[in-house]
């Protein structure tokens, strides 16, 4: 039996018809930018500055990489348009609440009828995150054993995958719960007042400050080893020495086994006050070693030139530490995040607008429950969340370069733009990226310009690029072995 579209009154319909319009006005933006990239990763050769680094096979396999990457985003986002479409058209969601709302009336856990909306908002919550790990684990399935493992990238087995899935759920039964009984209550126990919505960004904000501190410390490491760098590595010494030129308080120092997972590589630092800490992925490292991993004769001094590589790496990362930058995203985004809400809050108490969507008082809840409020309110926000996320890239991008300059006040500009150089080779990345793309949807300016802004000539070490040319030969001899 053919599921029934649902009826509406003319005003609700409206509502619905705008709701869909901004959904496939998003959409059919974000394919023009996607195409567009197309056509830039489609180049027949790398940038001028670059051309004698990377050589031809090299970009055609970080052509290869990155097309697949690109038909893999473009099927998806077709289905996830159609997939949200067919949602809103058919009210699914508002069927699923309803069960929700109809077991937990239902329901002796719960007696008042806040309390009964909360807990049908974190039955809600729950279905929707089963029904979505079930119907995004094909997708994730074929990213992480299908592209990623055809690049060489991807390390770890099916079972470590799952069990990352299954540790997944397990963090959010134990944080879903609190989270939204939290949210719900600064809306119902201050309704009449005029600072509900104002409690709720504090809540909302209270949250995030607390996940600082609880994933680094408490949730990754369920997903991942970390090990302190031994007090005797020359490594340690050199990061200690940087660290406290520029008076950075390192408390603890760790290696992450980022390997087990994926060949990408990365490092950041984390910490509250004077408790500051910095973590390594063990590719990272792995990387630059790779350099001069047929250099014997001079292992002592190439050593030293692996740890210049990832000190410039840290040196950047203290650079957004120096700069602030983390603090002043975190006080733009709360900025952001106070005004979309008090555009929650002229939309909450709307009639309206929840019949309109197929959301129904229940006769033992209170009417238009919070956590379908602000779901609603996140349909008509498309448009505003687009432009704050290009605002938030071009931020970022002029971040980076302020930490790479910081590197640069310090002696790392030539070391900083030959890190950049091997990571750009280990990950596959893109050389080119098409204006309007980059604009919209990247956080790093490319490669080509960090390194002309850092003052440095790409390949003007020409023992640099000698290494670099050996490395990627080891590499795909490696590769060949394997699919041999």
């Amino acid at each position: 039996m053919a599921m029934a579209r649902p009826s509406h009154t003319t005003t609700s319909l409206s509502l619905v018809v705008v709701a869909l319009v901004f959904h496939w006005c998003q959409f059919l933006f974000e394919t023009v930018l996607e195409f567009r990239q197309r056509t830039a990763i489609r180049k027949p050769s790398p940038p001028a500055a670059l051309r004698s680094i990377f050589d031809e096979t090299w970009y055609k396999a970080s052509q290869s990489y990155a097309l697949d990457r690109w038909t893999y985003r473009l099927i998806h986002s077709v289905y996830s348009t159609f997939e949200t479409h067919l949602v809103i058209s058919y009210e699914l969601m508002p069927r699923v609440w309803n069960a929700c709302a109809t077991w937990a009336a239902a329901s002796t856990y719960a007696v008042t009828p806040t309390a009964k909306e909360v807990l049908a908002s974190i039955a809600f919550v729950f279905l929707l995150t089963l029904v979505s790990v079930v119907k995004d684990a094909p997708w994730g399935a074929y990213a992480t054993f299908v592209i990623e493992a055809k690049h060489g990238f991807n390390k770890q087995t099916v079972r470590l995958w799952l069990m990352d899935k299954v540790k997944g759920l397990g963090v959010a039964c134990v944080l879903v719960p609190p989270i939204i009984a939290a949210v719900v209550a600064s809306i119902r126990v201050f309704a009449s007042s005029a600072y509900a919505v104002t409690l709720l960004w504090a809540v909302i904000m209270a949250f995030q400050l607390l996940m600082v501190f609880l994933y680094p410390n408490f949730i990754a490491p369920l997903f991942n080893k970390y090990d302190p760098i031994p007090e005797d590595s020359p490594l340690r010494a050199d990061i200690v020495r940087l660290a406290e030129k520029v008076s950075y308080p390192l408390q603890k120092l760790y290696v992450v086994d980022g390997s087990k997972r994926s060949a990408h590589a990365n490092a950041y630092l984390y910490g509250f006050g004077k408790n500051k800490r910095i973590v390594l992925y063990d590719t990272l490292i792995k990387g630059f070693a790779e350099l001069n991993e047929e250099d014997e004769a001079a292992k002592d001094q190439d050593e030293s030139r692996n740890n210049e590589h990832v000190c410039s790496v840290l040196a950047h990362e203290l650079g957004h530490w120096n700069h602030s930058h983390v603090i002043k995203l975190m006080v733009m985004s709360s900025a952001l995040l106070f005004a979309q809400l008090q555009g929650y809050g002229l939309i909450r108490d709307s009639s309206v607008l929840f019949e309109a969507f197929g959301y129904h008082d229940h006769a033992a809840l209170p009417p238009k429950p919070v956590l379908i409020g602000l779901l609603l309110y996140q349909l008509f926000s498309v448009p505003v969340d687009a432009f704050l996320g290009f605002l938030s890239n071009l931020v970022s991008r002029a971040f980076e370069y302020q930490a790479d300059q910081f590197a640069r006040t310090l002696g790392y500009a030539k070391e900083l733009a030959q890190s950049l150089l091997v990571l750009q080779q280990s990950e596959k990345g893109s050389l080119w990226m098409d204006s309007w793309y980059g604009a919209y949807h990247s956080s790093h300016p490319e490669i080509a310009q960090r390194i002309d802004a850092l003052g440095v000539v790409a390949d003007s070490d020409k023992d640099f690029v000698q290494k670099l040319k050996r490395r990627e030969v080891a590499r795909r001899s490696g590769e060949d072995k394997k699919s041999a």
